[in-house]
């Protein structure tokens, strides 16, 4: 059985009664992207209780505007995620850019990122560019790569691998599932990342 399309979970978020929501699709929904948005953000903070919380602040700001049915292209979930996270990151910086100065000494803190973590996410997404690299289908390899390495939208990974839009879905989908079960097969969890 295929997992239902972002517009399909969009449509029954958006869809639901007044009364209360349906948390099992917001959840499948928010599971779907939540890797990409923590990496993204990641990737910007260096800090991963930063990214964190910055993380669940933008899907916070997704479900919202879902059950509030003011979301208007709701095929671009992707997008306007990784918008939101944008705006989320740059809202934080502003905030911290406008906290009160005091006087400098000797005894600042060390602002770079702390090396055990840059090491951690380096040591990630080498572990997963290697078991990406493990796929037997080239065009899984390719899609992933593109979709969680580089970030690429929609469109321009269908455009790059010559599948339509209407396929990417359903390559995506299998694509997932096979690196799923390579996951298990090695004991591992996407948690793991």
């Amino acid at each position: 059985m295929e997992e239902p399309s972002d517009e399909e979970l969009v449509r029954r978020i958006s869809a639901a009664p007044s009364g209360p929501p349906d948390r099992d699709v917001e959840q499948m929904l928010c599971a779907r992207y939540y890797q990409r948005v923590r990496f993204m953000l990641r990737h910007r903070t260096g800090n991963y209780a930063l990214a964190d919380d910055l993380t669940h602040d933008t899907f916070i700001i997704l479900i919202k505007h879902l059950r509030e049915r003011t979301l208007r292209e709701p095929d671009k979930v992707w997008a306007y995620l990784h918008r939101t996270a944008h705006f989320v990151y740059i809202g934080w910086v502003r905030k911290e850019y406008r906290r009160p100065v005091t006087d400098l000494n000797d005894d600042l803190p060390n602002l770079d990122p702390n090396p055990e973590e840059v090491v951690h996410e380096e040591l990630a997404i080498n572990a997963l560019l290697r078991l990406i690299d493990e796929l037997p289908v080239a065009r899984d390899r390719e899609i992933l790569h593109r979709r969680w390495v580089l970030t690429h939208e929609k469109a321009e990974i269908c455009k790059a691998v010559d599948i339509t839009p209407e396929h990417y879905d359903r390559v995506l989908w299998r694509a997932h599932k096979r690196f799923r079960e390579l996951l298990g097969r090695k004991g591992l969890t996407p948690d793991d990342f």
